[in-house]
């Protein structure tokens, strides 16, 4: 008896219990949204990201050789050489696609879900990026305090300053003189891609929301 009215108290007379994953009645829509986030991951995608992770670091153990006159790609034919070897820069490429695809459903689902909350979107990308971004700052700049001439110290510092302000990029591109310091000689140098990726969640999201709402 006990059983059958449990059964008739769900929908249609049967089935699953609510789900274990709805967010709790009192939950703050942060801990909801990152319960959202927590969903299962999509091999596909986790297999792109290996395969460009994998041709970053190749491109950036043949560009170490270079310096000492070796070319690692002769180790393999030259097609496969050239492929493992000199497509790392794309592989970046690659990773802020995937980046922006994945960013750009979880925004869409929850507008049109109506569960979007610009606050704490970026409340999770502060989470996320920032502590080991100024950490990692932080060791830097005490290293290149202890190992740079004075010179090098205030090129690097500027960068430091750029960077804090995830405007890397912006600084990197105008380094195009003949007198520039080569890249191994610019530690903040790979927060480019980092700070391309913080102007896009600056922007996109917002953007988003404007075309999803106009649209509705």
């Amino acid at each position: 008896m006990q059983a059958s009215r449990d059964a008739r108290a769900l929908p249609d007379g049967g089935g699953a219990p609510p789900s274990a994953s709805a967010p709790l009645a009192g939950a703050s829509p942060g801990s909801a949204a990152l319960a959202r986030e927590a969903k299962p991951r999509s091999p596909a995608i986790d297999v792109m990201r290996g395969v460009c992770a994998t041709l970053v670091v190749l491109h950036h153990i043949h560009l170490r050789f270079r310096f000492n006159r070796f070319d690692v790609r002769e180790m393999v034919p030259r097609p496969l050489g050239t492929v493992l070897f000199d497509t790392g820069h794309y592989s970046v490429v690659g990773f802020l696609v995937i980046s922006g695809f994945l960013i750009t459903r979880i925004i869409a689902t929850d507008i049109e879900k109506g569960r979007f909350s610009l606050r704490w979107f970026y409340v999770r990308r502060i989470r996320r990026i920032l502590p080991v971004f100024y950490t990692v700052t932080l060791v830097t700049m005490l290293a290149g305090y202890v190992l740079l001439l004075p010179a090098d110290l205030h090129a690097f510092l500027s960068s430091v300053r750029h960077a804090v302000l995830f405007a890397a990029n912006i600084y990197f591109s105008k380094d195009q003189g003949y007198f520039d310091i080569s890249a191994d000689e610019k530690p903040m140098l790979h927060i480019w891609s980092l700070s391309i990726e913080e102007q896009y969640y600056f922007i996109w999201p917002l953007l988003l929301l404007l075309f999803m709402r106009r649209g509705t």
